[in-house]
């Protein structure tokens, strides 16, 4: 229905072809036309309750130079333009809750960020927004969760 739910204590990243969730990042340190060497966003499990099923994710970036939080209008996430790249992410089982290692971390997204920092008119503080869509079950700590420390975190080394 294009609904957009907001202030979740966690992300729920994969659930259907209609679940889909964008994250908002603001005062990206990199300079325009900068070469990213790697990337990627380390999530913190959330579920107390095991989420072992099969998980196949979907990765983009806005294709924008200075991305706009994720408000709850309809279809604000799906219909924002994304990146021609994409990369595909099958995490492993997230069998412990408050985890937050190798298992709880994307593939490298330098296709994505490149694309996006390689715009004309990027700027170095300017905000991208990463959006997640799939099938299965992965359970991350948000916002909102009242931790900064399980926080999701972009890591982008350039």
């Amino acid at each position: 229905g294009g609904s957009v739910v907001s202030h979740r204590d966690d992300l729920e990243l994969g659930e259907g072809k209609d679940r889909v969730v964008g994250m908002w990042f603001p005062d990206i340190p990199v300079p325009q036309g900068a070469r990213i060497k790697r990337a990627y966003v380390q999530f913190t499990a959330d579920e107390k309750v095991p989420c072992s099923e099969k998980t196949d994710l979907v990765l983009h970036a806005e294709l924008a130079p200075n991305a706009d939080s994720c408000k709850k209008a309809k279809h604000n996430i799906t219909s924002r333009r994304k990146t021609a790249a994409s990369v595909k992410w099958s995490p492993e089982p997230w069998t412990v809750a408050g985890e937050r290692s190798a298992k709880q971390r994307t593939p490298d997204l330098s296709p994505l960020i490149q694309e996006v920092v390689d715009q004309p008119d990027w700027q170095e503080g300017n905000a991208l927004v990463l959006v997640i869509s799939g099938s299965g079950r992965r359970n991350a700590e948000s916002w909102h969760s009242g931790s900064w420390s399980g926080l999701p975190m972009l890591y982008v080394e350039h």
